[in-house]
């Protein structure tokens, strides 16, 4: 499980940098942990292997253009993921399904339903920075300034000494700002 999760990182990496080769060898190597588990490995811990599988499937689907087969593989691995309860001496998963479903989903033009999928894993795991600016900027994609600006508020209060050149906190902090002065 452990190695499990460097080979995703490096696969999740490459594919969302379009480089699908080594993606796909990541993959492979997922794959081929998850085939020599030990019978005995907790479940919980077989689990995750295969939602890195099904997750970095889903991210080389998307590399290589095929949207419906990204979206349908990353929903089947944030929902794998949801059913089975962390176990409790194990660190959090490094990038949970759930906001790589909804990753997708805005990338793919789905903004209400990705904001819906960061609602989710807001509730599950409150207060996560990347899963807040998901969620801020799929509610204005989908036209929803007002969840936006909520969103982005949480943002910047979880961070209020946060990098501003940190992604999505300058874009907050300015929209934000605009608002401001705008009010009497």
């Amino acid at each position: 499980w452990a190695v499990s999760i460097n080979h995703f990182a490096r696969g999740l990496g490459a594919a969302r940098s379009g480089d699908t080769a080594a993606a796909e060898a990541e993959q492979t190597a997922i794959s081929n942990i998850r085939k020599n588990l030990d019978p005995t490995t907790q479940p919980y811990l077989r689990e995750e292997v295969s939602v890195h599988e099904e997750m970095l499937s889903a991210w080389i689907a998307y590399a290589g253009g095929n949207f419906p087969d990204a979206i349908r593989l990353a929903g089947a691995a944030a929902d794998r993921e949801d059913a089975v309860d962390k176990h409790p001496v194990t660190p959090g998963e490094v990038l949970p399904a759930r906001e790589l479903y909804a990753d997708l989903l805005q990338a793919t033009g789905n903004p209400a339903e990705a904001l819906q999928n960061y609602r989710a894993l807001l509730k599950r795991s409150p207060n996560r920075f990347n899963a807040l600016l998901g969620a801020a900027q799929s509610a204005m994609a989908a036209g929803d300034r007002d969840t936006a600006l909520r969103y982005y508020a949480a943002l910047t209060a979880i961070a209020p000494e946060g990098s501003s050149k940190r992604a999505g906190l300058a874009e907050a902090r300015a929209l934000l700002g605009q608002v401001a002065s705008r009010e009497p």
